[in-house]
């Protein structure tokens, strides 16, 4: 049984209308009738006060160890997209090549030597994040056309 459900079923049982129970709730009777209808949600301040005037524990008045499927969202942030495997392989290789070059310039005690072809791998990478760039734009556009 729901929220909404709960407070009508109780408020019925002690033969009370909706403007009987928003006066002890210091509430208006509009407040009450959005709270059985389901459209609004008692503060917690009113929520313990319900507890009280009713005699149950909160809990079993919202009933939080419920578990219910959550219902899929249909409108919203749409939802994450995956990093190609590709991509994240591309970037792990570089992350290797890049750490052995250093080393081998450290190695070699020149490492002038390793920062200037590690120069010349940057402008490599960048090129291959353009055109990889293009490439997944071109896809992208591709399949909006297709639907």
């Amino acid at each position: 049984m729901e929220l909404k459900e709960k407070l009508s079923s109780l408020r019925e049982e002690k033969n009370w209308t909706q403007e009987e129970l928003a006066e002890i709730l210091e509430v208006s009777r509009q407040a009450v009738s959005k709270w059985e209808k389901g459209t609004a949600i008692p503060s917690s301040r009113h929520l313990y006060k319900l507890c009280e005037i009713f005699g149950t524990s909160l809990d079993g008045l919202v009933e939080v160890g419920k578990t219910e499927e959550p219902e899929p969202v249909t409108e919203g942030r749409p939802a994450r997209k995956k990093i190609p495997k590709k991509f994240l392989i591309w970037l792990a290789l570089t992350a290797c090549v890049y750490g052995a070059i250093l080393i081998w310039g450290m190695a070699a005690k020149s490492p002038l030597m390793a920062w200037t072809f590690l120069d010349f791998l940057t402008f490599l990478q960048l090129l291959g994040w353009f055109i990889y760039g293009m490439y997944f734009i071109a896809m992208q556009l591709k399949k909006e056309k297709e639907k």
